[in-house]
């Protein structure tokens, strides 16, 4: 925001640069009200790629379920995904397989 570009962050602080393009983009596609559950917590910039395959209100359903279990991981995660109904899931999405883990 105050035109430091990214590949000086990234060789300011010793990391990739992908890091910090995935920091920076760590909440598009997720809804007001799920990032409102998430503020103040700390959490994986790869927990965002999961939660955007979903429709905002199944986000807001596992957001909720994730802060209330205190288990903010990529994959508890993606295990409320497997068990996301097809309809909750954002169009084109599909899960991919998380070994013992069905729907059910």
């Amino acid at each position: 925001d105050r035109g430091v570009s990214a590949e000086r962050l990234a060789n300011t602080l010793s990391v990739d640069v992908s890091q910090i393009a995935k920091k920076m983009n760590l909440l598009d596609g997720i809804c007001p009200e799920a990032v409102e559950i998430f503020k103040d917590r700390q959490f994986s910039v790869e927990l965002g790629r999961v939660i955007r395959k979903m429709k905002p209100t199944r986000q807001v359903e596992c957001a909720e379920l994730m802060v209330s279990a205190n288990n903010l991981t990529v994959a508890y995660a993606e295990a409320l995904l497997v068990a996301t109904s097809p309809s909750a899931l954002v169009d084109g999405m599909r899960p991919r397989k998380v070994s013992g883990v069905t729907p059910e």
